[in-house]
């Protein structure tokens, strides 16, 4: 089913798939401003869904095969030209830590600043941790580019975080002073 759900999402035009993840940001975010006080809870849930569907694309549900890499930084701008399936292997990339993105900044009881910072930590090393795997596993193609577009569909994802801070000031201004 995980799958199935991924590869229509892989297959859906490029526009209509980073509108739905930017709806779905703005939604956490909503949320997460909403259920303030349970959102760690929330967060820690949806981070291991998160975790564990990527673990599952990325690692468990291919076959083993050939050793395959690509260290070079931004090959993909280069060979896309040529390929241009690569492009969308990129952006599909950033799509999949979005989620993981959103749900680890409600996790930590720290400031603001280091919530972002952890979030972006813990998805480039996780994104390390499979590029790694998959290598000695034999399963998929290792890329410094995948790291890279992991890591910033991490950075995508946290920003609900600040947009749940905003939208938590924003409600208590327009709260009645109840003092006078």
């Amino acid at each position: 089913m995980f799958q199935q759900i991924y590869d229509a999402v892989y297959r859906m035009d490029l526009w209509a798939a980073a509108a739905i993840f930017a709806a779905l940001i703005l939604i956490w975010s909503v949320l997460g401003a909403l259920f303030r006080q349970r959102m760690q809870i929330v967060g820690i849930v949806f981070a291991i869904v998160s975790a564990g569907l990527i673990l599952y694309i990325t690692l468990f549900s291919r076959h083993s095969g050939w050793i395959s890499h690509e260290i070079m930084p931004f090959s993909t701008i280069t060979l896309g030209a040529e390929r241009p399936g690569l492009y969308r292997a990129a952006i599909m990339n950033i799509f999949l830590f979005v989620p993981l993105g959103m749900a680890l900044p409600y996790i930590f009881k720290t400031k603001t600043r280091n919530r972002l910072l952890l979030t972006v930590l813990i998805g480039a090393g996780l994104s390390v941790l499979i590029e790694t795997t998959q290598h000695f596993l034999r399963v998929g193609m290792t890329q410094t580019d995948d790291v890279i577009c992991n890591t910033l569909g991490a950075a995508i994802g946290m920003c609900a975080y600040p947009l749940s801070l905003l939208w938590i000031k924003l409600r208590e201004r327009k709260k009645p002073n109840n003092d006078q």
